[in-house]
């Protein structure tokens, strides 16, 4: 994921934060299991511009479905 002027940016699920890593520019990327999951999972970045910076600001949101086989 590309995010100009991130400083830090996490993939939240639930109450666990995962730290992706910064690769080529303000590329982000890291490989996280959602199979044991079910739920809402946001990507939010923090940036260094502004007064607090302490503040992240949501960029993604997406909702984990619990697997379900079919039969064809």
């Amino acid at each position: 994921m590309d995010i100009p002027q991130a400083v830090e940016v996490f993939v939240v699920i639930g109450d666990i934060y995962h730290h992706l890593k910064r690769k080529i520019g303000f590329t982000w990327e890291g490989q996280i299991l959602t199979s044991s999951h079910s739920g809402m999972a946001k990507v939010i970045a923090r940036f260094q511009a502004g007064k607090d910076q302490s503040v992240f600001s949501p960029m993604l949101e997406y909702k984990i479905l619990e697997d379900t086989e079919t039969e064809i």
